[in-house]
């Protein structure tokens, strides 16, 4: 069961978070809650692998701007 501002989804993580009111809500704020749903398809070791990439493709690319500027 998840709940916002006071709703409650009874729907289990893996399925899909705008056939219920939370999602639904969410989309009338504006959130694109398809990323959302991508991730919760995810296991969390799936999760911490992907965020493992992701942060060592932005602290490679920290490390290649901070280089190019020594250069300069």
């Amino acid at each position: 069961m998840f709940k916002l501002n006071g709703m409650v989804n009874e729907k289990s993580a893996d399925e899909p978070c705008r056939e219920g009111p939370v999602g639904q809500a969410a989309r009338a704020y504006g959130i694109d809650v398809s990323l959302l749903e991508d991730n919760l398809r995810l296991t969390p070791l799936e999760r911490i692998r992907a965020h493992a990439r992701a942060l060592n493709e932005a602290l490679m690319l920290r490390d290649a701007v901070k280089e190019q500027h020594t250069r300069c």
